[in-house]
């Protein structure tokens, strides 16, 4: 009856953790993608307004370059915090079940040991 239990838990921990990851992922390709397109409008805006004032090429590079990498590093950290969250929630759902189960099979044992106890006695 216990590992019955037990494994239920661990079945249910482990979909949590798969539905976390999913929703995670889903979640991290919606923000690259709104950054990514974010970073082209404001790209052709700033090419737009250094070329409405006749900077020279040398101007617009460097400007799209800032921008590319600022936008780079928005998405590097975004996917870091997101899969450190992620790893974090995976491992203490398992360690989690661990502790259930473990008590489970204890206090399964404890009452296996007990009722022997009580039928070697009478």
């Amino acid at each position: 009856m216990g590992s019955t239990t037990a494994a239920a838990v661990v079945v249910v921990a482990t979909v949590v953790v798969v539905v976390v990851v999913v929703v995670v992922v889903v979640v991290v390709v919606v923000v690259v993608v709104v950054v990514a397109v974010a970073a082209a409008a404001a790209a052709v805006v700033v090419v737009v307004v250094v070329v409405e004032a006749e900077a020279t090429l040398v101007v617009v590079v460097v400007v799209v370059v800032v921008v590319v990498v600022v936008v780079v590093a928005a998405v590097v950290v975004v996917v870091v915090v997101v899969a450190e969250a992620t790893f974090s929630s995976s491992s203490n759902s398992r360690s989690s079940s661990r502790r259930r189960s473990s008590r489970s099979n204890s206090s399964s044992s404890t009452s296996s040991s007990r009722s022997n106890s009580l039928i070697s006695s009478s």
